[in-house]
């Protein structure tokens, strides 16, 4: 991996990372606003990390398939 594609690399880790981070605040904030006990907010929480992650895999995977 030459530069830029290190540079590139870092930039969408990063970029997606950002995007992970205010998902996980979002629904925390949509939680505390419904009056959400603890394991419903976890629940919640749990939910719309876990969907975003495999989003972000398939992505990635299909990226390396090069379709």
């Amino acid at each position: 991996m030459d530069a830029q594609g290190l540079w590139s690399f870092s930039l969408l880790f990063v970029k997606q990372f950002i995007i992970y981070y205010l998902i996980i605040l979002l629904g925390e904030w949509f939680a505390e606003k419904k009056g959400y006990n603890l394991f419903e907010r976890a629940w919640l929480i749990t939910i719309m990390a876990l969907s975003l992650l495999i989003f972000s895999l398939g992505i990635h995977f299909l990226r390396s398939l090069r379709f």
